[in-house]
């Protein structure tokens, strides 16, 4: 996954907005987003557990989210391409943008 930016909130901003859409999306159960330490960190759940890691970076008017450690479900794998385009349309509903 890319790198990407979000304007006009902070990283724990971020993780309440979009933990409310993946819901929207009835993606909740299965998807969440949260803050460890400096990291966001995005797991998949179902059928074995993935974790995308990205290193936040502060800028002035909001972060940027840079791609970390993946660790990737052999079951999950050959569907990361599509979930990878899921989770992107969340980053535009919620203004990021991919770097």
């Amino acid at each position: 996954m890319r790198a990407f930016e979000v304007d006009g909130m902070n990283a724990e901003e971020f993780v309440q907005r979009a933990g409310a859409a993946l819901a929207q999306r009835d993606l909740g159960d299965v998807v969440s987003v949260t803050r460890e330490d400096e990291e966001l960190v995005i797991t998949l759940t179902r059928m074995g557990t993935s974790e995308l890691r990205f290193t936040i970076e502060s800028l002035p008017d909001g972060f940027r989210a840079t791609p970390g450690e993946q660790r990737i479900s052999p079951f999950h794998a050959p569907f990361l391409g599509a979930f990878e385009q899921g989770f992107a349309d969340v980053l535009a509903h919620l203004g990021a943008r991919l770097a």
